[in-house]
């Protein structure tokens, strides 16, 4: 690990195994536009590569080509290595997730996932209930007033 201490976002790593693992499961990848599929194969590609060099971290991917969830964490690790001693590839791959979050599609019972800043906030609801969400956490300047 280098000494660049640029903050990587673990929630972004989580998010890249995730991906990884719904690749390999072939779950979940529905509820993304095609678009965004196309993006989350060329981000599953740009990690395999640059972990490739990691012996630790290509023994758990194939162990999570075999289906072997319980590696998940350990490639997390990998991957924040990664992308704390290049923070050129830490800039791609944080694009390229946000990019494609913003591909996700509306689910069948009307709910969509929001997510803020780097991943400490969420709203899952319907659209008004998101709205509301926002208007009223954002008109207090960051800041709740207190009940």
């Amino acid at each position: 690990m280098s000494l660049n201490m640029s903050m990587v976002d673990p929630v972004t790593a989580g998010i890249v195994v995730g991906f990884l693992a719904d690749k390999v499961l072939g779950t979940a990848l529905e509820k993304y536009t095609e678009g965004a599929v196309e993006k989350i194969n060329g981000l599953l590609g740009k990690v395999w590569d640059k972990l490739r060099g990691n012996p630790k971290a290509e023994i758990a991917l194939q162990a999570l080509e075999r289906q072997d969830l319980s590696v998940k964490t350990r490639l997390e690790t990998y991957l924040l290595d990664a992308m704390e001693d290049d923070p050129a590839f830490k800039d791609e791959i944080e694009a390229l997730v946000g990019e494609i979050e913003s591909g996700k599609r509306q689910s069948a019972d009307g709910n969509t996932m929001i997510l803020s800043g780097q991943g400490s906030k969420g709203a899952i609801g319907n659209n008004n209930q998101i709205a509301e969400t926002i208007t009223n956490t954002t008109n207090y300047n960051g800041v709740m007033p207190a009940d």
